[in-house]
Formats: structure tokens, C-alpha cells, sequence
């Protein structure tokens, strides 16, 4: 009984949401890799007055119903009943989230985020490793089939008008570039700032670090990696060099 009366409020949420947006509500999906950075430019997006968002929300997107429930969330989070924001945003770093057929939705903005294997994998180890057990052997696995993913993904969307992509270098050491250059993207009337709030949420959704809670851009630091041999090196580098060269042809870019 308690699950039905869930679902109709959320029915009814979602027909009052699509009248004040006049069904026109645009969503943001940064599609990343874990340890990209991904929870870094979801806060400076969620802390911008155009975008709504709840941190990596770990929910899966393959329909319309699914967007609308970031939707309905995102504004019931924020108590925002009466005007539309723009924009509401989520992070997903895993292939199982996003049915390929979602990023044909007109009103989606996709912003691909990647990293250089050696770093992202030293701080998967290193991060991951600390909270979650995640271990050399699993990032060895899951980066090379996310960048494969991503890359299937920019090229199922190949619009320019609708993709944007940036790595991790962008983020932490072109930022003076790269969030002018996201804003004219998405079209917003104020500027993006590397300074960034804190919620209820940071921590707990997306990065674990204590880093996510000093509201700005920090300097890289992770432990090295154990020497890998020469033949995962260049499959990892080849993996990321195509990757990117996918996204760039693809998406729009600094």
C-alpha cells in the first residue's frame, strides 16, 4: 500500500514538474570513469543557480520515466515547487546506468569526463582501495571497458551541440578555459566558478575523499603505482589515445 501511494505521488509530481518546465526540462549526464573527477564537476555544476542535482545517484537511465525521476527528486530535494531551473544533472561512472537509446533525447546535454590511466588507476587503488577494498586487479578491468564504453557512447550521439568532452587536466589545471567554454555549452546566463558548496550529500554520493569537501579544485595526489609491465602500459595507453581521439571528433571540446 505504502509503494502505491509512492508511486502516485511521484505520478503527480512528475505531470506538475513537466507544467512548469512546459515539458521542456533539460538534463545534463556527466558520463566518466571512478576517479575522473566526475564528483568534482558535478559539485561545481550543482553549484551553479541554473542546475539542480543529488550527487552520483547510482540510478539507471533508459527511459524517459527515468530522467523524470531525477527531475521529481532534484526539485523535491530542494523544496523548488514554483520555478523551473534549467538544468538537473547526475554522474554515472558505471556501463550498466545509460541505455545508449537515451542519449537521443532532445533535451539532453552529455559531458564526457576522462583521465590518463596511471593516475586513474593509482587513485582507484589508492581511494577506492582505502574505502572499498577496489584492487589493482579490478581498476585493470574496469577502465579499459568504461573507456570503451564511453567511446561507443559519443559515438552513438555524435552531436557536437549536444557532447562535450574534458579531462581531468582540463578540470584541475585549465579551468580558467574550460568552464567558460562549458557554460557557452550549456547556454547559461552566469558563469561556472571552481569554487564550490557543500551538501547534504558530498562524501556519501560520488567521491569518498575528504578532498570533496574543500570546495575548490585540488592539486592531484595519489600514491604511485606498482610497476606494470610493458604490455598492459601501452594497452592502457592505446585504450585512452583512441578514447579520446573518439571524443574529440565527436564532441564539442576546448
Amino acid at each position: 500500500m505504502v509503494r502505491f501511494f509512492r508511486r502516485g505521488a511521484r505520478y503527480l509530481l512528475s505531470r506538475y514538474f513537466r507544467l512548469i518546465t512546459g515539458n521542456q526540462q533539460r538534463f545534463i549526464l556527466i558520463l566518466a570513469h571512478m576517479r575522473s573527477g566526475s564528483t568534482l564537476l558535478a559539485h561545481i555544476l550543482m553549484s551553479h543557480p541554473e542546475v539542480l542535482g543529488l550527487g552520483e545517484r547510482n540510478a539507471p537511465y533508459r527511459s524517459q520515466a527515468d530522467v523524470e525521476r531525477l527531475i521529481v527528486d532534484s526539485y523535491w530535494h530542494y523544496r523548488r515547487w514554483r520555478q523551473p531551473i534549467p538544468y538537473v544533472v547526475d554522474q554515472l561512472n558505471h556501463n550498466r546506468f545509460l541505455s545508449p537509446e537515451l542519449l537521443a533525447h532532445p533535451h539532453g546535454r552529455f559531458i564526457f569526463l576522462i583521465r590518463e590511466p596511471e593516475a586513474s588507476l593509482a587513485s582507484m587503488v589508492d581511494v577506492l582501495g582505502h574505502f572499498y577494498g577496489f584492487s589493482l586487479d579490478d581498476a585493470l578491468t574496469y577502465y579499459p571497458h568504461r573507456l570503451h564504453q564511453l567511446a561507443q557512447y559519443a559515438q552513438t550521439l555524435n552531436d557536437p551541440q549536444r557532447g562535450f568532452y574534458l579531462s581531468y587536466t582540463d578540470l584541475t589545471q585549465r579551468t580558467e578555459h574550460l568552464l567558460p567554454a562549458l557554460q557557452h555549452f550549456l547556454q547559461m546566463k552566469h558563469p561556472l566558478t571552481p569554487d564550490y558548496h557543500q551538501f547534504s550529500f558530498t562524501g556519501q554520493h560520488g567521491d569518498p575523499s575528504p578532498r570533496i569537501r574543500t570546495g575548490n579544485i585540488q592539486p592531484p595526489t595519489s600514491r604511485p603505482l606498482p610497476d606494470l609491465p610493458v604490455a598492459v602500459h601501452r594497452h592502457l595507453q592505446e585504450v585512452y589515445h583512441a578514447t579520446e581521439n573518439t571524443l574529440r571528433d565527436k564532441c564539442t571540446h576546448l
